[in-house]
């Protein structure tokens, strides 16, 4: 008796067959891509973990250089952003992070296919090494796992940063964005309130296609002396120029001078100190709080804000709306311009680390440069500014280390000078 064939039978061979089928499919292209990225490749067995994870970035979306970047960024500027995840025990610390790519997805930033490097801090093994699996797809967003650190602060990120304006083929048209996860480490809704206004700033189309192309680097509120410690953006969050960062120190080196800095300041030139905690390490720069000073530390700044509200704590304590954000060139406002004589006899002020003494001490010793006589906003913003650029024109940079002598006589010099009369006085 003939056999005879089961039909049913022979269409689920033919039906798993056709399933095994698809599945390879997958698997032939990715051997497929190895191979030619091998092949074309100069030295093929040198750069074969290299290769694997060009093929593993390829299939996930994630970007390999600055330049695949780029492409996919047709518009002007081209804008990549670096988020620093300092990841603690418990869901918190990602819950923030999820809710800033929502705010991302949200913003002007999401336009271009804007690529969000991350970089994980902190002892969860599982959490911080593949931190984009734990991130909700968000259109208009690619998340970027950076290398993971199971200890270190902000420098890794901005270093990351630094790196990438580096590399950018257009400085003069690449904007980079850098934020972290504040509120992880201190939760609290003033904390949050905070860096929500933050993270819509920086992403908005007046920090990262400002008005004024002349602007360095944009945040919600610029600050500096004598009102703050410092020039910088309260809460570090900033959109900046790859054309300026890239006249910046590397940040690790930023920081090892500012230590340099820091002691010379101290011990050698006798500078003043304002404040009872005038020479704490948050005030002077050093130490873990060198982030917050390197965006705003060469003395061609030029920066702009977004924050009508010169007092930061308003938006800690107030909900906002994009329509509450109004760009502007700094200075903003002629009328929060302190006056010289406001701030002490000339003795004490004119050899005040916080005050412009420090600062073009700073940057002469850092970048061995002052800021351009004839352009620069500090000279106009600053008490002092105006007896200082006289000085400099009449007698060279020299002038700065000249007025910090014990023996030089600053209250005569400045009751002499022709700024003691102009618009800096009260």
């Amino acid at each position: 008796m003939a056999a005879t064939s089961n039909p049913s039978r022979k269409a689920t061979k033919t039906r798993v067959s056709f399933i095994r089928g698809v599945l390879l499919i997958p698997f032939f292209l990715s051997l497929r891509q190895l191979w030619t990225f091998l092949t074309e490749t100069t030295t093929p067995t040198a750069n074969l973990t290299m290769a694997y994870e060009h093929l593993f970035d390829k299939q996930y979306g994630e970007p390999t250089s600055v330049e695949e970047e780029e492409e996919r960024q047709p518009s002007i500027p081209h804008v990549a952003i670096f988020l620093n995840a300092y990841i603690t025990v418990g869901n918190l610390s990602l819950q923030i992070v999820n809710e800033q790519f929502e705010q991302i997805g949200k913003s002007y930033a999401a336009q271009h296919n804007v690529t969000v490097h991350v970089t994980a801090v902190g002892n969860d093994i599982k959490q911080i090494e593949n931190i984009c699996q734990n991130v909700s797809a968000i259109d208009g967003v690619i998340c970027s796992n950076a290398t993971p650190y199971h200890n270190g602060g902000e420098l890794h990120t901005l270093s990351s940063l630094y790196d990438y304006c580096q590399r950018t083929t257009a400085p003069n048209q690449t904007r980079v964005v850098y934020i972290h996860n504040k509120g992880s480490f201190h939760p609290s809704p003033r904390n949050d309130r905070w860096r929500r206004a933050m993270t819509d700033a920086v992403t908005t189309e007046m920090c990262l296609n400002p008005p004024d192309p002349r602007c360095d680097a944009c945040g919600l509120t610029f600050a500096s002396p004598p009102r703050m410690f410092t020039i910088l953006f309260p809460g570090n969050f900033f959109a900046a120029s790859c054309e300026y960062v890239n006249q910046l120190l590397h940040p690790f080196k930023y920081q090892e001078r500012m230590s340099t800095v820091v002691n010379y300041a101290r011990y050698k030139m006798k500078f003043h100190f304002a404040g009872t905690k005038g020479a704490a390490n948050w005030i002077t720069g050093s130490g873990r709080y060198t982030p917050e000073h390197w965006i705003g530390s060469h003395p061609n700044f030029r920066p702009c804000d977004v924050s009508v509200p010169r007092d930061y704590w308003h938006w800690m304590d107030n909900d906002h709306s994009y329509d509450d954000l109004v760009w502007s060139m700094i200075p903003r406002n002629e009328s929060d311009r302190v006056c010289a004589e406001a701030m002490g006899n000339p003795d004490l002020r004119l050899r005040t680390y916080q005050y412009l003494p420090g600062i073009l001490w700073r940057q002469k010793f850092l970048y061995n440069q002052t800021p351009p006589l004839e352009t620069s906003w500090m000279y106009d913003w600053f008490p002092d500014g105006h007896f200082f650029r006289d000085n400099i024109v009449q007698h060279g940079v020299g002038f700065i280390d000249k007025i910090l002598e014990p023996s030089f006589d600053r209250n005569a010099t400045w009751n002499g000078s022709e700024a003691a009369n102009r618009s800096q006085s009260c």
